[in-house]
């Protein structure tokens, strides 16, 4: 962005923005179910309305936990859908769509024929799906869909969608009876038979929940209002761990050093309970390490902590500097120490200091944190 010539003066994640898009009418504990084409988002906040001056933020929004899974946006489950569809072709038509050609173009055509008939199942107990010749199979395709088949087939997916919502309230430490407001957001919020899962979850009935289809323009609306001098205060948490890279034996792996759902603003490296992680450099006399700042959406699990370990080709790399001038005692390693801290507007900082000789390294991220 500031290469485009914008300044960042602060950074938002979307289900954030969505919330103060939303939060006039709200107050309250609420939740936030984002079901975009790239994943889907869960999170948690209390609304504080101005007028509650016993609040210790007043007037402000505090986010409480989010969870999030990359693998599981509106393009997996139409995928899911399109491959079993691709079963009933070819058990009942014996034609592979997704064997037709190498391209693999009928199977992206499967694809797209499968979001349509999502689409049309939102209001309709039954649709045709059809798929032309020219495809690449040779003839042509059909099959009536009902809603009932298309609920079973995406069960597995609600089931995550379900986990999700309860690895927030597990975060956040709340029940289910304890939020006040859910509201579904995005396209794929829609899809058949979600609002039920999403009820069951939190022990409420469908028309209890409230809905909006672009998530886009509310989260730019919420964008917009956080730009504001007149904005709502805003508390919110970094949604999934950060680290940075580092041996263990020959394995490189993420060192995580701020878990998700950490609170921001974050204590800063001079403050008590600042975000320390201490480290020794792979080899006597080496005088230079790099640090490459890692963020981990992770597959399934958002927290590595306690997990399988994280390579850093599974992460996304925000920055990296090199920390050099070390002065590790002859054929010793040096020892230093790497802090995080992440300030009001979302910027995440780097120090990192060498033990023996206080030498030190700073930066900050104004991207892609969130």
């Amino acid at each position: 962005v500031e290469a485009q010539g914008l300044q960042v003066r602060r950074l938002i994640n979307q289900p954030t923005a969505a919330i103060l898009g939303i939060a006039a009418p709200l107050a309250g504990n609420v939740a936030i179910i984002s079901c975009s084409g790239a994943t889907t988002e869960v999170s948690l906040a209390e609304i504080q309305p101005s007028s509650q001056l016993h609040s210790p933020f007043v007037g402000g929004i505090r986010i409480l936990a989010t969870a999030t899974d990359p693998l599981l946006g509106g393009d997996d489950i139409a995928w899911g859908v399109a491959e079993r569809l691709n079963i009933h072709f070819t058990t009942h038509m014996h034609c592979d769509v997704f064997a037709a050609d190498e391209s693999r173009s009928a199977a992206l055509g499967l694809r797209r024929a499968a979001e349509d008939l999502l689409w049309e199942l939102r209001t309709n107990d039954q649709a045709l799906l059809m798929l032309d010749h020219g495809g690449g199979f040779g003839r042509d395709l059909s099959v009536v869909v009902r809603r009932t088949s298309t609920l079973s087939w995406l069960k597995p997916w609600f089931t995550r969608i379900a986990a999700l919502c309860r690895k927030a309230l597990h975060s956040a430490g709340l029940q289910a009876h304890q939020i006040e407001h859910i509201v579904l957001i995005g396209d794929w919020a829609a899809l058949p038979g979600l609002d039920r899962t999403i009820a069951t979850v939190f022990g409420r009935q469908v028309n209890e929940l409230h809905h909006s289809d672009d998530a886009t323009a509310l989260a730019a609306f919420g964008a917009a209002r956080a730009a504001s001098t007149a904005v709502l205060n805003i508390w919110d948490v970094t949604p999934y761990p950060l680290g940075i890279n580092c041996y263990y034996g020959n394995n490189e792996l993420l060192s995580p050093i701020i878990r998700a759902n950490t609170p921001i603003p974050t204590p800063n490296a001079s403050m008590p309970g600042a975000f320390t992680e201490r480290y020794t450099t792979r080899l006597p006399g080496q005088t230079s390490v790099t640090l490459d700042v890692l963020q981990y959406r992770g597959a399934r699990n958002a927290d590595p902590y306690g997990t399988e370990p994280v390579p850093p080709d599974a992460c996304e790399k925000l920055g990296s500097w090199q920390f050099g001038g070390l002065h590790p005692a002859a054929g010793h390693c040096a020892d230093f120490t790497v802090t995080f801290s992440i300030d009001q507007d979302g910027i995440l900082h780097l120090r990192a200091c060498e033990t023996a000789t206080g030498h030190t390294l700073e930066g900050h991220i104004k991207r892609g944190v969130g």
